[in-house]
């Protein structure tokens, strides 16, 4: 591709906010919502449990284990880091 442009960048990255002066790559974006981080609450869900479900009359694993889903009751029932989720979310748009 040849180009007469002083620019090594398209016309479409050239307002990204990524900031490269500062000697390493960082992506800068303003909060989106105005809520402050202490006041900032997840709602945690509750993992699903099996065994609970089992001993109250409801066996249903085996369903989930022959369409192969355990692996998504694995994902779901492992860490939420909720500092990521904290920073992350008012920035989302």
């Amino acid at each position: 591709m040849e180009g007469n442009s002083s620019s090594s960048q398209p016309p479409v990255f050239k307002n990204l906010p990524i900031n490269t002066t500062s000697g390493k790559t960082c992506i800068t974006k303003n909060v989106t919502i105005d809520i402050p981080y202490n006041k900032l609450d997840l709602v945690m869900e509750q993992p699903v449990d099996f065994e609970s479900l089992r001993a109250n009359g409801c066996d249903i694993k085996k369903f989930f284990e022959d369409q192969g889903w355990m692996g998504y009751f694995d994902l779901i029932n492992g860490p939420v880091y909720t500092v990521l989720v904290k920073d992350f979310w008012p920035r989302c748009e």
